[in-house]
């Protein structure tokens, strides 16, 4: 089998940006779906500070709560209240 020409260097760079982008404005729709529609994230506890704990929801977003007694492992139920840059910051659902 033949290869086929490689694709110039500007023009694969051009395409992984705009391909960056779109994603990046996808990701941005979603989370602002899930904090308008309130929706409740699953989320395992992945790392805790002094001032947060931090892991990944059932959604494959990165939430942040504060800390207030999770320990890495714990299984949180979360409200997502504002977009973050990689994430969201939510509350721990009370029920």
């Amino acid at each position: 089998a033949e290869m086929k020409p490689r694709i110039p260097g500007n023009i694969a760079k051009a395409r992984t940006n705009r391909l960056m982008e779109l994603s990046k404005t996808k990701k941005d729709a979603y989370v602002s779906h899930l904090i308008k529609s309130g929706t409740m994230l699953k989320t395992i506890v992945e790392q805790t500070t002094s001032t947060s704990a931090t892991g990944l929801s059932d959604h494959y977003i990165r939430v942040y709560v504060s800390p207030s007694g999770l320990s890495v492992g714990d299984i949180v139920e979360v409200i997502p209240q504002t977009p973050l840059n990689n994430g969201v910051k939510a509350n721990l659902y009370q029920r």
